[in-house]
C-alpha cells in the first residue's frame, strides 16, 4: 500500500486497490505533528485489508509536514505459512485484493456476495426491501474493438467514477464483470427508486471524451426487487436482476426493465429447450425435410430446399419457430447449422448416385455461422469431398443475416461460394431494410419473396404493385425470382403473369423427408394445373 501526505497533513489518494477503502475511512486531517503511534499504524493497515502487523519500522520526521513538503508511505505484507501438502511453500494473502476491483476502485462480485448475504439478514430482522440494480454497456466490445484496450479501460474508470458520484452514497456499489456493474440498495420506496435509475441514465448518458475521441455509451438495466420483509436468497437475486437486464437487451438496449415471474418461466422453458434440442442433435431427431420449387412457366421441378425439423418420435414434428430459442445459443446454433450443411450435401450425394433428378439443395444459412471466417471454405470443402458440381448447391441468406453485425464476414463467404459456383439466394426480400445497394454489393443470384407479401396478394393495390416491382427489379439486375407461400392457384397465375420465375408453397408441396421428396419427382403429373382459376389484376 502506498500513501502520500502533503500539505497540512493531508492524505492523497494512494495507489490501487486500496484507495477506495481510504477514501471511504480516512476522510480526515491527521495530526501529522505529532508522533505515529504503532495503534494509528495498525489502524490503517486494519482499514486496508492487514489484519496482522508481524512487523513495522517507523520513521520519524523531525517537525510539522508544512505546505508543499511531501512524505511516501510503503507497507507490504507477506506472510510465510505452511499448508498440508505444501511444505515449504510461502502463501500470499491480500483479502482486500479480493473484495475490491483493481481498475475501479469499486467492490467487487465477491464482495457484493458478501453484502447480499448481511442484507438478506437485515430483511428478516428489520422488514427492510432490498433491490439489486445491474447495468450493463451496451456493445462496449465495440470501444475495445476500435480504440484499444486502454481507451476501454479509462472509460470504464470514468463510468464507476461517475457511478461513484451519482449513488455512491445511497447504496453499494461493485464492478461485477468486464462492463457489468451493480448497485444494491436497502430500505428504497418505488420513489426513491425511480430517481436513483434517472440519475444513472443521465449520468452515463453524458459523452466520454478522451484522446481527442469522443464516446457516447449506453446501458442496460434490470432490476431485481425485494420488498415482503422476508430474507431472501441471494443467488436467486442476482439471478432475477440478470433475467431482467437480458429483457432489457432484448428489447433494444438502453432502457431498464423491472424482474416478473414470466421471465423465470420462460428462463426455465428456455433451458429445457436448450437441452431437448442437444439431445436431439445427439439421437438423431433433428431430420430435414424437402420442399419442391417449381418452374411457373412449365410447372416443373426446379429444385429443393432443406428445412430443419425436430422429429421427437412420439408423432410430432416441428418446425424450427418450436424451438428458436435453440438459435439464440451460438455455440448450439452454430452446430445445428454444421448439421444442416452436412445433412444436405450428404442427401445430394445419395440423390445424385441413385441419379434422382433433383436439380438443386438451397442450405439456410445462419448469422452464427458466419462467425466462422472459414465458412464459405468448409462448404466447399464438404462438396468437394462428395464429388457434387457446385452448381447443385444453393445457399440461402436471409436479409436480416445480410444487414447484421457480421455483413462482412458474410459478403466474403457468400464470394467464395459465388466463386466456385455455388449459387446465392437473397431469402425473404423486403421485410427489412435492403436498399438497391446491398443488391450490387453482394454476388446474388435469386431474390426470394417474402411469404408476406404473397399472402397479401389482391388485398390492395400497394402490395401488387410491389410484388410486380419486385419481379422486374430482380429481371432487371440478371437475377432470378422465387415467390415463397404460395398457397392459392390465384396467386400462383397471377406471379406467372407477372413474369416471377418459381414459386414454392403449399399449393404444390410441402416440406417432406427426403424418400417422399424423391417419390414426387416421378410424379410431376399431379401437379395442380393453376392456370384454370380467376386471376389476380397483374
Amino acid at each position: 500500500m502506498i500513501t502520500e501526505v502533503f500539505g497540512k497533513g493531508m492524505i492523497s489518494t494512494p495507489n490501487s486497490p486500496w484507495n477506495y477503502g481510504l477514501k471511504q475511512k480516512l476522510d480526515m486531517e491527521p495530526a501529522m505533528s505529532d508522533p505515529v503511534t504503532k495503534k494509528e499504524v495498525q489502524h490503517v493497515l486494519e482499514l486496508n485489508g492487514f489484519p496482522a502487523l508481524p512487523s513495522a519500522l517507523r520513521v520519524d520526521i523531525d517537525g510539522p509536514v508544512a505546505n508543499g513538503d511531501h512524505a511516501i508511505s510503503s507497507v507490504r505484507r507477506i506472510i510465510p505459512r505452511e499448508q498440508p501438502g505444501f511444505a515449504g511453500k510461502l502463501v500470499y494473502r491480500a483479502p482486500h485484493l479480493a473484495r475490491f476491483d483493481n481498475l475501479t476502485t469499486l467492490h467487487s462480485r465477491m464482495a457484493m456476495r458478501e453484502k447480499l448475504g448481511k442484507s438478506a439478514r437485515a430483511a428478516e430482522a428489520l422488514g427492510q426491501s432490498a433491490a439489486l440494480i445491474l447495468l450493463d454497456l451496451d456493445d462496449f466490445d465495440d470501444v475495445n474493438d476500435t480504440y484499444g484496450q486502454a481507451a476501454g479501460d479509462a472509460c470504464l474508470q470514468r463510468v464507476a467514477n461517475r457511478l461513484i458520484a451519482t449513488v455512491g452514497a445511497v447504496g453499494f456499489l461493485a464492478r461485477m464483470g468486464e462492463d457489468e456493474f451493480a448497485l444494491l440498495l436497502q430500505g428504497h420506496t418505488r420513489r426513491s427508486l425511480s430517481h436513483i435509475l434517472k440519475g444513472i441514465q443521465e449520468a452515463l448518458a453524458l459523452p466520454f471524451s478522451f484522446d481527442g475521441h469522443t464516446l457516447h455509451l449506453t446501458s442496460s438495466i434490470g432490476i431485481a426487487v425485494r420488498c415482503d420483509g422476508r430474507r431472501f436468497n441471494p443467488d436467486e437475486l442476482i439471478r432475477d436482476a440478470a433475467l431482467a437486464l437480458d429483457e432489457a437487451k432484448a428489447s433494444g438496449k438502453n432502457c431498464h426493465r423491472v424482474f416478473r415471474r414470466v421471465l423465470r418461466t420462460t428462463c426455465n422453458e428456455k433451458l429445457e429447450t436448450l437441452r431437448g434440442v442437444r439431445s436431439a442433435l445427439a439421437t438423431g431427431q433433428l431430420e430435414l425435410y424437402y420442399q419442391s420449387k417449381i418452374t411457373l412457366r412449365d410447372r416443373t421441378h426446379s429444385g429443393f430446399e432443406a428445412l430443419l425439423r425436430w422429429n421427437k418420435g412420439d408423432g410430432q414434428v416441428l418446425p424450427p419457430g418450436s424451438f428458436m430459442a435453440a438459435f439464440d445459443d451460438p455455440s448450439l446454433s452454430m452446430e445445428i447449422g454444421n448439421h444442416v450443411i452436412a445433412s444436405a450435401i450428404g442427401q445430394a450425394r445419395r440423390w445424385m448416385i441413385a441419379r434422382v433428378p433433383f436439380v438443386s439443395i438451397a442450405i439456410n444459412l445462419s448469422a452464427s455461422q458466419f462467425r466462422d471466417d472459414q465458412i464459405g471454405n468448409r462448404i466447399l470443402n464438404a462438396i468437394a469431398a462428395t464429388n457434387l458440381d457446385p452448381r447443385m448447391i444453393e445457399a440461402e441468406v436471409t436479409e436480416g443475416v445480410f444487414l447484421s453485425a457480421t455483413s462482412d464476414a458474410v459478403l466474403n463467404a457468400c464470394k467464395v461460394l459465388k466463386q466456385s459456383g455455388v449459387r446465392i439466394a437473397f431469402d425473404d426480400f423486403g421485410t427489412g431494410f435492403a436498399s438497391l445497394t446491398h443488391l450490387r454489393d453482394f454476388p446474388v443470384d435469386t431474390i426470394k419473396i417474402d411469404r408476406s407479401f404473397i399472402t397479401r396478394l389482391g388485398q390492395g393495390q400497394n402490395t401488387t404493385t410491389i410484388v410486380n416491382a419486385m419481379v422486374g427489379l430482380a429481371h432487371n439486375l440478371s437475377m432470378s425470382i422465387v415467390a415463397e407461400g404460395v398457397e392459392t392457384q390465384a396467386q400462383a397465375e397471377f406471379l406467372k403473369a407477372i413474369g416471377c420465375d418459381a414459386a414454392q408453397g403449399y399449393l404444390f408441396a410441402r416440406p417432406v423427408p427426403a424418400a417422399v421428396a424423391a417419390q414426387q419427382l416421378q410424379y410431376p403429373h399431379r401437379l395442380p394445373d393453376f392456370g384454370c382459376s380467376p386471376s389476380l389484376q397483374p
